[in-house]
């Protein structure tokens, strides 16, 4: 029996990695993500925050990231980001893109089991350059230890499914447990989802819109339209025909002698 499970195992591996690299997935915000808005968060600001999220080792996508992006975007916040670990450096441009294009625009940083450590080193990196990071999400962080608060001076939470034990102690972040959900079911649980979103939204309070006054406007903008000069009507003499000389000119015009 336990050959015939190893040989199925053996089968699955190849189907799954047989065809040669691994494609790796990487989803922007602007691809089938349609957020419906919140009654408490005006649209404007909802557009500034973005989340950006990491996949582990989660190569079957069987924890559902994909579900996760989906359910915030519903939730009413569209820019959520979703790549795999060797799509790092795109995030290190992406994030440092939308800092200079968006001043006002607030960040937050998510991973999956064995991404945790590339998402605490993108952001450390963020925050040394000044990024506007305000939370960093590790969801049952594989690989990762210590006291968070010394690499991150910023806001992180730790979400660990319930007797989950692929992970070691970190400290100096926000600890709390999923009671009764497994490691597959924790990005897509209710519970998971809110929490998200309640960081998203504490995120949107601290959204900078630009001041309309400050923007570039025209010059006219500022002074009264002219009033309009009356203009009188030009009257026009018809053109003269140039066979006039032809035709009879009245006696009381005709040339003294």
């Amino acid at each position: 029996m336990t050959r015939y499970f190893r040989l199925a195992f053996l089968i699955l591996l190849l189907v799954v990695f047989g065809g040669g690299c691994v494609n790796i997935h990487q989803c922007a915000h602007e691809e089938t993500c349609h957020a419906t808005p919140p009654s408490d968060v005006p649209p404007l600001v909802r557009q500034q925050v973005y989340l950006f999220m990491m996949n582990g080792s989660d190569f079957l996508e069987l924890g559902g990231m994909y579900e996760l992006r989906e359910k915030l975007c519903k939730g009413g916040f569209s820019k959520v980001y979703y790549v795999q670990t060797e799509d790092v450096k795109w995030y290190t441009y992406e994030m440092r893109r939308i800092h200079r294009d968006e001043p006002g625009a607030r960040i937050l940083l998510l991973s999956y089991g064995t991404g945790a450590p590339k998402i605490r080193q993108l952001a450390a990196d963020g925050l040394r350059d000044q990024l506007p990071i305000d939370t960093v999400i590790f969801l049952d962080p594989v690989g990762m230890a210590g006291n968070l608060a010394e690499s991150l001076s910023t806001t992180t939470v730790v979400v660990r499914s319930h007797n989950w034990r692929g992970g070691q102690a970190v400290t100096g972040t926000e600890n709390w447990s999923a009671v009764g959900v497994g490691h597959i079911s924790l990005p897509t649980h209710e519970s998971t989802v809110q929490a998200i979103l309640a960081y998203m939204t504490a995120s949107a309070g601290s959204v900078r819109l630009e001041d309309p006054d400050q923007l570039p406007h025209l010059p006219l903008r500022d002074h009264k339209v002219p009033t309009p000069r009356p203009v009188e009507p030009v009257r026009l003499n018809p053109t003269p025909d140039e066979w006039d000389f032809l035709k009879p000119v009245p006696e009381n015009q005709w040339p003294s002698r």
